[in-house]
């Protein structure tokens, strides 16, 4: 997908980033999916600046002035950050003391639903899903990181 803006995924240090064809990095850290970067949905990808997760459309220009401690990836037309939220080990950690991806959630906070024209709608509690509720400190304390 990112070959239809005329970019091409590098990995830099550590970082997975977007190029041009002259080499000029346009996204200097896309979020990680799958062993690789995360790919382009409705023109934008998932980033991580300023210490927050954001979208970057393909010329690098950040959606939102203020990132999120954690966003989902788009779908369906949306997406959903949180603010102030906190990640959880759903089950219990693997063989060698880590919480699996697959098994990490985000609770809690204040959480918004995103569109890819660069709206914010914050949800109401009663509007929020059940995997975006904090289940406390008594629920599963041994896996809470």
């Amino acid at each position: 997908m990112a070959a239809h803006y005329g970019l091409a995924w590098v990995i830099g240090g550590n970082r997975f980033m977007y190029v041009d064809h002259s080499g000029l990095v346009r996204i200097s850290d896309a979020v990680e999916f799958d062993n690789g970067p995360s790919d382009f949905h409705y023109g934008l990808v998932p980033v991580h600046a300023n210490g927050k997760y954001n979208y970057a459309n393909p010329s690098g220009t950040l959606l939102f002035t203020q990132g999120f401690d954690w966003s989902s990836p788009f779908g369906a037309g949306r997406a959903y950050g949180c603010v102030g939220c906190r990640k959880i080990c759903r089950y219990p950690p693997s063989e060698w003391g880590e919480c699996e991806d697959i098994d990490i959630s985000w609770v809690g906070g204040q959480w918004f639903r995103l569109t890819p024209d660069g709206r914010a709608l914050e949800l109401a509690q009663q509007r929020l899903y059940k995997w975006m509720l904090d289940p406390g400190e008594q629920a599963n304390p041994t896996f809470h990181r």
